[in-house]
């Protein structure tokens, strides 16, 4: 039996032990970096920037329309229809948005009508057929809010992107001055 020690295979195990450490050393700051530089991405705010399609909902439908009836219920019975009509009408989605987001501003386009805010609260005035009224727009808690004043009642928007970017949710709050109760519904788009 030989007890005498390997000195070639020591010397190999050694060699090759010190070449992965070199490699592990010259490879780590480089990993490093690729992961700091990964996890900047990560936290990079999405963008709402992009073309959305909505996606046709029942439920969202049946609670938009429930909440006109809500909100219809103290006017006079014989005006009731009438009143349920433009307001459904007045929030028929759009079945297209088209988003700009640069981060200081946002520019929205839906029914062939575009609107540039600065998204620091802002009022801007707007003239159009509905007449004049001011409109804001302004990020809070991961949302964009965008709040018009006419002079029959406001409307506030927010939009929420999903966590992967691809839905946008819009929750939409209408008042009308004639109404006591605020008409409530969420629309649902998907990046096209």
């Amino acid at each position: 039996m030989n007890l005498t020690p390997n000195h070639n295979g020591v010397r190999q195990n050694c060699v090759r032990r010190l070449t992965q450490v070199a490699w592990l050393t010259l490879l780590l700051p480089l990993l490093v970096l690729s992961t700091i530089n990964r996890a900047k991405a990560d936290d990079e705010p999405l963008t709402l920037t992009g073309r959305w399609q909505r996606q046709a909902n029942e439920e969202e439908d049946a609670k938009r329309a429930e909440a006109i009836k809500e909100a219809v219920r103290n006017v006079p019975r014989p005006f009731q229809s009438q009143a349920a009509q433009k307001l459904q009408k007045a929030t028929s989605p759009s079945p297209v948005l088209n988003i700009d987001d640069q981060r200081t501003q946002i520019t929205l386009t839906f029914n062939e009508e575009s609107v540039t805010l600065p998204t620091d609260g802002t009022t801007k005035t707007l003239s159009g057929k509905a007449g004049r009224g001011s409109i804001t727009a302004r990020r809070k808690d991961g949302r964009l809010q965008v709040s018009m004043q006419g002079q029959s009642g406001s409307r506030t928007t927010e939009y929420l992107l999903s966590r992967d970017g691809q839905y946008l949710a819009t929750d939409i709050t209408m008042s009308v001055q004639a109404l006591k109760t605020p008409i409530r519904y969420r629309v649902i788009y998907r990046r096209q």
